[in-house]
């Protein structure tokens, strides 16, 4: 259910990248590279006000990708044959480590939008107003939204980069040396296959160089004012204010990524001085050597 409550998403409109996220920085990804939101242009108002519905994964299963791409068709056809318009967009989930296609309905009232989540298979749907994102839970189970602004971004940045950057890629993480390593790098590789596939990215298009000091420096982190590769070995830190949803995420300034090259890279934050053995048992089993 957290994970409803804080994706963002991105698309593009009329030859023009966009970001849909938070207005609250703690509840997504936030560096200095992310511009300032701006207005909804008036052609892109009336397309952002419906719902937003996915098509992958039904029941909780999940998809292999000839099931998807027959998944999100039958999703198209069933937007219209209620007469519904769709704007096609990208979910990430709040600390982008993970993607997948939806569609922003409009044209259609709430029961409809029920109806089109229930035919997908889909737990929930997100109800798109004027300047709030509400989830709808389908079994009833009460959520928290958030206040959204619309970024124009300058172009497509990376999609494994939790900073809006466009001049540098993210650096490969894993490696060939032990089996975590190598399971780390094949993580990795179906990752950046996964985003790239959904999402435009420049800096991997045009081959941009990694960010200084990715490779010269053994073992540094890359700081997150460069590039913060995003995925489900990223560090994130959470706390859950008060008895109901969502948690606050928070982004620490000097970078907190293991890269899985063997070595320890416990951070210290401002949340504390983790330990070595603190800080491995929380990514999964990427232990350090």
């Amino acid at each position: 259910m957290v994970s409803y409550e804080r994706q963002w998403y991105r698309f593009e409109f009329g030859g023009k990248h966009y970001a849909l996220r938070p207005a609250d920085s703690a509840l997504a990804p936030t560096n200095a590279w992310w511009p300032q939101s701006v207005a909804v242009p008036d052609e892109l108002a009336p397309l952002l006000t419906g719902f937003i519905i996915g098509s992958w994964h039904p029941g909780g299963v999940t998809s292999n990708h000839s099931e998807r791409d027959i998944l999100r068709r039958q999703l198209v056809d069933k937007v219209h044959s209620v007469g519904g318009t769709a704007v096609a967009l990208v979910t990430l989930q709040g600390g982008s480590q993970w993607a997948e296609p939806a569609l922003c309905v409009s044209g259609i009232n709430e029961a409809t939008a029920r109806e089109i989540a229930e035919h997908a298979g889909q737990g929930a749907f997100i109800q798109m107003e004027e300047s709030w994102r509400r989830p709808i839970i389908l079994s009833g189970t009460k959520a928290s939204g958030y206040r959204w602004q619309l970024v124009e971004l300058p172009g497509a940045p990376c999609a494994l980069s939790l900073g809006c950057e466009l001049q540098y890629r993210p650096e490969r993480e894993g490696g060939p040396w032990v089996s975590r390593s190598i399971l780390v790098a094949g993580m990795w590789s179906f990752h950046h296959r996964l985003t790239h596939s959904l999402l435009s990215c420049d800096p991997c298009r045009t081959g941009a160089p990694l960010a200084p000091g990715a490779r010269e420096v053994p073992g540094a982190l890359i700081m997150l004012v460069e590039v913060l590769p995003a995925s489900r070995s990223t560090y994130i830190a959470t706390q859950r204010e008060g008895d109901g949803p969502p948690a606050r995420l928070y982004w620490p300034k000097q970078g907190s990524g293991w890269w899985g090259r063997n070595t320890c890279r416990a951070p210290a934050t401002g949340h504390g001085k983790w330990s070595c053995s603190d800080a491995c048992s929380l990514i999964h089993g990427l232990g350090c050597h």
